[in-house]
């Protein structure tokens, strides 16, 4: 019986000690990425579609933004597949607002032609991200 108890408190130790190498390693981490986004600086978020910057980018928007970065975006649709563009460009701009990023550095292209959609034309594009993360003055470019 002795034994067990011995061997729950050795347990609980081990489990303590544990935690508090790898909160410090954790935040020597988070120090290290801190230091490599500095504060001040301007990011460009790339997305496909409105909504994808709520479902996939939200935690980085927000980290970037708690950093005190300058987050700009730059959408490739209006989500006007089922006809709903005004409603979802609408929706993206206050999804942003939420995060941190005000319709100012909001860019939608709204170019529905097939071009767009051809998955073999995606060299197409690379101007208009380059021209979005110039007139954005942007340092760091993130896309999905």
């Amino acid at each position: 019986m002795e034994v067990v108890g011995l061997l729950c408190v050795l347990a609980a130790v081990l489990t303590w000690g544990f935690l508090c190498v790898w909160d410090s390693a954790e935040r020597m981490r988070t120090s290290e990425q801190a230091c490599l986004l500095r504060s001040g600086s301007r990011t460009l978020l790339v997305i496909a579609h409105p909504d994808d910057e709520a479902m996939f980018f939200a935690p980085t928007v927000l980290g970037l933004t708690r950093l005190k970065h300058r987050v700009s975006l730059l959408c490739f649709s209006a989500g006007n597949y089922y006809n709903q563009g005004e409603i979802r460009k609408k929706e993206l701009l206050q999804s942003c607002d939420v995060l941190g990023i005000p319709p100012s550095r909001v860019m939608i292209i709204d170019d529905s032609s097939p071009l767009l959609h051809s998955i073999t034309n995606r060299k197409i594009h690379e101007p208009e991200k380059k021209g979005g993360a110039e007139a954005h003055k942007t340092k760091y470019v993130s896309q999905h």
